[in-house]
């Protein structure tokens, strides 16, 4: 074998007669102790034999010397090329009689040079397929992704072994794989395949739900496309697929979140109202109904006509106490309830919501990254607490949306802001706030979006001020803003487990 790079020889395959062994060393720097020889053969591709040592020309006595070292007294070289570049040298020498080399032998000798590089080429190939296919199960096996192609013209379905293990079992044809699908999907994956057993192109993702014979239920995502093939040969599809159960979970999980986050700033923003209308009606309609009273007592003195006032003044009465209960109704529901506190690491809070919105970086192609300190611990409502971080992290991913993805840089921090607070920072390289509008941003309804109801940030300061905490922005030195939460720090629970950076 012969490594034009290193312009090196390696003996690779040899035959020896009985009285010969073989040398010790099998990697030799051929071209140095050979250069003649070297580039007749490898770098001219040709075809080279001596008698004896003598025959070489004067210009080979480098390789003569070497030979004679050796105990070559006759050789013959034939270059075996690949691409143009040579890559194996077919060579019978002889160590005990000068021989000749006529072309009849040299021309068999040549085509028996070409079965030993064809078959060392095949033995190439089998090596490199067998680690690529080691290499792409491992790599599958990581990534939680098998790959699967199916032969609709005999039904014959081939997974990796990673697809194996993702559906918890072999399956061989189309037919033993659907029956794992569940029922309330198969119409919709069937259709889905239809394009491909038609032999249209086809190339989409699908999703769907499997039960496993141990009856677990997972959801598994396909990314299929039609393999084209020979007209009337039948189709084929090939794609992969990946278990993501729990994905789909985590986004349920989120989208529950923001309902949440939602539903409270309606609540607030009811809340906000109803308390204002409250204390604005509250003593006129008090004022109505003690008038009321007192036309009632007149018409016990027969001063007013008793049936037409009493009808008037009781319905006024009634209007006054129905209006009273609607209030004090909706009153009772946005009251704000006590919270259901614990002491909790912040810093593992911070890191949940931003696992949450890991899908919604990538899709808006945001650079999320973090820096929480372990042990950061304060008496607050989780969910509350999550509803801040999460509305401020979102706030900083819409204000980035106008600039190119990657110039979106997303930072949050969670670290001690003093022996008795920790602070919470959420910083971005938005668009930012005006230095003018800095302290309005936690005034209701202001807003700096087209469709926003300005009440998100008002809601993160009612609940911060409401743990004891404070919540401000300032601009950054660069592009953007960053968003300050500092809340009164608690002593670490018995139990509790640390979390670490990100």
């Amino acid at each position: 074998s012969i490594y034009p790079e290193t312009r090196q020889a390696f003996l690779s395959h040899g035959v020896y007669a009985p009285d010969f062994g073989a040398p010790a060393d099998k990697k030799l720097n051929y071209a140095a102790v050979c250069p003649w020889l070297y580039e007749t053969i490898v770098g001219g591709n040709r075809t080279y034999s001596f008698r004896r040592p003598e025959d070489l020309p004067p210009e080979a006595d480098a390789d003569r010397a070497f030979l004679q070292t050796v105990g070559n007294r006759s050789g013959l070289y034939i270059p075996l090329a690949a691409g143009g570049v040579v890559r194996h040298v077919f060579a019978m020498v002889s160590n005990s009689a000068e021989l000749a080399w006529p072309m009849r032998l040299v021309d068999r000798l040549q085509a028996l040079g070409r079965i030993f590089q064809n078959a060392l080429r095949r033995k190439r190939a089998a090596e490199a397929r067998q680690v690529n296919e080691r290499q792409l199960t491992e790599v599958q096996r990581i990534a939680g992704i098998g790959s699967w192609e199916w032969d609709v013209a005999t039904g014959r379905v081939e997974l990796s072994s990673q697809s194996v293990a993702i559906l918890g079992q072999q399956v061989g044809t189309f037919a033993d794989w659907i029956t794992l699908v569940h029922p309330d999907d198969r119409g919709r994956v069937q259709q889905a395949l239809d394009p491909g057993l038609a032999q249209r192109p086809i190339r989409h993702p699908l999703d769907y739900r499997v039960r496993r014979s141990d009856g677990t239920v997972r959801v598994i995502e396909h990314h299929l496309e039609t393999v084209r093939t020979r007209e009337g040969s039948g189709g084929r599809l090939r794609g992969t697929m990946q278990d993501i159960t729990e994905r789909k979970q985590r986004e349920r999980e989120l989208e529950e979140l923001r309902k949440q986050q939602l539903h409270s700033e309606r609540i607030v923003q009811t809340g906000v109202l109803l308390a204002s209308l409250a204390h604005e009606l509250s003593q006129p309609l008090t004022a109505i109904r003690t008038n009321a009273q007192a036309a009632l007592r007149f018409l016990a003195t027969d001063a007013l006509d008793p049936q037409e006032a009493r009808a008037v003044l009781t319905d006024i009465i009634a209007d006054n106490k129905r209006a009273s209960e609607i209030i004090a109704t909706l009153r009772r529901a946005m009251r704000q309830q006590d919270a259901e506190r614990a002491v909790v690491d912040v810093s593992e809070i911070v890191l949940e919501v931003l696992r949450l919105l890991h899908a919604e970086f990538v899709s808006q192609n945001v650079e999320a990254t973090s820096e929480c300190e372990p042990g950061r611990y304060a008496l607050v409502d989780r969910t509350q607490i999550q509803q801040v971080i999460l509305n401020l992290v979102m706030n900083a991913v819409e204000a980035m949306q106008p600039l190119a993805p990657g110039q979106r840089h997303l930072r949050v921090t969670v670290a001690q802001a003093d022996p008795g607070s920790l602070r919470i920072v959420v910083r971005d390289s938005g668009v930012g706030i005006a230095q003018e509008d800095l302290n309005r941003a936690f005034d209701a309804f202001w807003t700096t979006k087209p469709f926003g109801t300005g009440m998100g940030l008002p809601v993160c300061k009612t609940i911060v001020e409401l743990h004891g905490g404070r919540i401000w922005a300032e601009q950054n030195d660069g592009p953007g803003c960053a968003f300050f939460v500092v809340l009164p720090a608690a002593a670490k629970p018995a139990s509790a487990e640390t979390v670490g950076e990100s």
